[in-house]
């Protein structure tokens, strides 16, 4: 079983505002100093264009940086054992 902490939450979390956990990988980005200008944040469409997979690839890429830039944070903030703590207690929920 696995467990999946959604980037919004571990923001909110890490950087202790609770706006996040509504916010789109744009504004997550911004906040902790990740260029997401280019990020779409509609993704209903079945048939995707040339430009569109470019954003797609560019998104998932700004994800991990962001993710990259939080875990640096909670390792700097000596947060990693509350931050490990909530997936172990998420892992057997």
């Amino acid at each position: 079983m696995a467990s999946v902490v959604e980037l919004s939450e571990l923001a909110v979390m890490v950087l202790k505002k609770y706006s996040l956990s509504t916010c789109g990988l744009a504004e997550l980005a911004s906040e902790v100093g990740v260029d997401g200008t280019n990020a779409l944040d509609n993704w209903k469409s079945i048939v995707f264009s040339i430009e569109e997979v470019k954003f797609a690839i560019h998104d998932a890429y700004t994800f991990y940086c962001v993710g990259d830039e939080l875990i640096r944070m909670i390792e700097e903030s000596s947060l990693l054992a509350a931050a490990l703590m909530l997936c172990f207690c998420f892992y057997f929920l």
